[in-house]
Order: C-alpha cells, then sequence, then structure tokens
C-alpha cells in the first residue's frame, strides 16, 4: 500500500461551487478505485490477461469495471496507475483507447462495456467476468479462444487458442526441447491471430510455457531461442 500514488488535494467542500464539487467527487471516487486495486487477488489479473489475451493495463481497467458500476474516465485511470509515479500518468484519454482494445478482445464472451456519454463507462455482463476471476473459461465466441481460421493451402490445425498455437509453432522447430527463430517467422506464422508476438513470448514465459534462453539485441535482427515446457491443448478437429 505504501506504493499508492495520487493527485489528489484535499479541498474545503464549502467552497466549491456545483461544476468543483462534482469533479472533486470524482477525484475522490478515482482514490477509492486505486484503494480497490491496491488490494485485489494478482490472481484476478493473471486470469483476466490469459483468459482474453491482455495486457497489464487492459487487465487493470476490466478489474475496476468488474462490478458494473459506472466510472468515470479520471476514477479508472486512478485505479489502473495506482502505482505509477504521478509524474507518468497519461492523460485520461488512455482510458478511451483501452477500452476501445477491451471491446475487441471480449466480443462474443458476453462481456461488453457501455460508454455513459460524458460520464465515463461501465461494465454489461458482470456476472460472466465474475465467473472467469473465480476461474471459469470465456466463452469460446471470445476472440481470445477463436479457433485458428484456415487459409488456402494451410493445413487443419487442432490448436484453438493463440497460446496452444504458438506452443505447437515452437514444438514444430524445437530440437531437443528448444526452438530457433526470427521474430519476422514467428509474425508470419501467427498472423491470422493479429497480436503482438512479442506480448505472446513475454505471457507464454510469465505462465510457465516456455523459458527464453536468448534475445535478440534491441533494435537489431536475430535469432531467438526458447525452452518449451509444455505441450499444447488439442481439441477435437
Amino acid at each position: 500500500m505504501s506504493g499508492l500514488q495520487t493527485r489528489l488535494v484535499i479541498k474545503d467542500v464549502e467552497r466549491l461551487n456545483r461544476a468543483q464539487l462534482i469533479d472533486y467527487v470524482g477525484e475522490l471516487e478515482g482514490q477509492i478505485e486505486a484503494l480497490r486495486i491496491a488490494n485485489a487477488d494478482e490472481r484476478t489479473f493473471d486470469r483476466l490477461q490469459r483468459a482474453f489475451d491482455l495486457s497489464p493495463f487492459q487487465a487493470r481497467t476490466l478489474a475496476v469495471l468488474a462490478d458494473g458500476k459506472q466510472r468515470t474516465k479520471n476514477a479508472i485511470l486512478n485505479g489502473v496507475y495506482w502505482d505509477q509515479s504521478v509524474d507518468h500518468w497519461p492523460e485520461p484519454k488512455i482510458i478511451d483507447v483501452y477500452v476501445c482494445k477491451l471491446r475487441k478482445k471480449l466480443d462474443g464472451s458476453g462481456i461488453g462495456i457501455v460508454t455513459a456519454w460524458g460520464a465515463g463507462y461501465r461494465l454489461d455482463g458482470v456476472e460472466e467476468l465474475a465467473r472467469i476471476i473465480a476461474g471459469a473459461k470465456p466463452k469460446t465466441g471470445c476472440p481470445a479462444m477463436l479457433p485458428r481460421r484456415r487459409m488456402v493451402g494451410d493445413k487443419a490445425t487442432p490448436y484453438v487458442t493463440l497460446r496452444d498455437a504458438a506452443i505447437a509453432w515452437f514444438c514444430e522447430r524445437a530440437k531437443k526441447g528448444r526452438a530457433t527463430f526470427t521474430m519476422s517467422e514467428m509474425v508470419t506464422a501467427l498472423s491470422v491471430f493479429n497480436t503482438s508476438c512479442s506480448t505472446v513470448i513475454r505471457n507464454l514465459e510469465r505462465y510457465g510455457d516456455i523459458r527464453v534462453h536468448r534475445v535478440p539485441k534491441p533494435g537489431k535482427a536475430g535469432n531467438w531461442i526458447v525452452e518449451v515446457l509444455r505441450q499444447p491443448e488439442q481439441v477435437a478437429a
């Protein structure tokens, strides 16, 4: 809790006009969100990231909205960046970017984010999200769980998720349990999923699916070497 950051300035509410009071209430709501997220179980964020292939900040944004209550962008910002130095906080409009990306990844899952014009956002599908936070899998209509699309001349694949498709690709290239590849090769192989391959690698390593042994120098092309620690899960073709 000692890392909690704030932009809040305590004000004398008796001297505030109506508009200033509304803004101040929004600031207070933001502090409440920061405290709530700071005390949240880390497994909540891990499950959201894995279920929907989210970045850490996207997962926090979704967690802030998880109870279905309407939140202003400033309140969401506080909940997302509570442990970051306030000198490096982005503008509240970054929340619009996160929400836009979240909507694409939540599409088909039974969970949506509704815009309250001029007031912020709220979550639709609270019960479904609570089920996923508790450890259940998202509905198969969710983009993170969609079957890999077949291209002309492409072989059928038994792998359902991006995670398993990536691991399967590593396994195909592996010699003695280690796969050597360039980023351009991985991008081409997983292009149908339309996602960042560096993020895929980072998440696979984080969850213990692979171990990275070599990373090219920044700004230079080169080979990656990863050790595959688990086999991909298969489903009926």
